[in-house]
């Protein structure tokens, strides 16, 4: 292969994993996502049964989620739902409920 060749393919490349790294970002920065999370935290994770989401910071909730992804599914009503996400989503969730303000 030329080198021209060989810097155009490059070039396509990188285009290629750009547009791939950011398909990875939901346009609304996780809320749909999060959305399931209503049902029980309460609309925008506040005042639902359970504890308050919105404004516990990114990594206290990705602590907190992926120790639940390593209980047994019956251990607790958490364990199933954290697993049905991929690290990805979890991501985008607390990256969502970080980023509102605390109640």
């Amino acid at each position: 292969m030329k080198p021209r060749h060989l810097k155009t393919l490059l070039a396509v490349m990188l285009c290629g994993l750009s547009l791939a790294a950011s398909a990875q970002q939901p346009a609304d920065n996780g809320r749909l996502l999060a959305s399931n999370c209503f049902q029980c935290h309460g609309t925008n994770g506040v005042n639902g049964a359970f504890g308050n989401l919105a404004g516990v910071t990114q990594k206290d909730l990705l602590d907190k989620l992926n120790d639940m992804r390593l209980k047994p599914a019956g251990a607790n009503l958490m364990a199933p739902h954290a697993r049905g996400y991929s690290n990805t989503d979890l991501y985008w969730i607390t990256y969502y409920f970080s980023r509102l303000p605390k109640p």
